[in-house]
């Protein structure tokens, strides 16, 4: 099964041992993220150190997991949908307008 997912879920998988997390590195699933994911991440990863439980290692090992499961789709790849996709979010977070846009290609 394929799956676009949203930065946060993958943080949240990256936080806390929960189901999120179970998900993200089950086999069975495939994860797709706009490359706009990789911006997030190197902003917010010190906050994500903060909040998990464990060493740094141990966060950098979960990282490396987490990351093979997925696939990070280039703007290129999904450019063609971004005005619908704008259309779509409206004025509800302009930040999610990457994601509507890569679901509607994948479809």
């Amino acid at each position: 099964m394929k799956f676009i997912i949203d930065t946060n879920i993958v943080f949240s998988g990256l936080i806390k041992n929960s189901i999120t997390r179970k998900i993200l590195l089950n086999p069975n699933f495939e994860f797709y993220i706009p490359d706009f994911y990789n911006i997030e991440f190197n902003k917010y990863k010190s906050y994500i150190l903060k909040k998990f439980n464990g060493t740094e290692g141990e966060l950098d090992k979960l990282i490396k997991l987490i990351h093979e499961k997925i696939i990070i789709v280039v703007e290129d790849e999904y450019s063609d949908k971004l005005e619908s996709a704008e259309v779509i979010i409206g004025k509800i977070d302009n930040k999610d307008i990457p994601f509507i846009a890569l679901a509607l290609d994948r479809r």
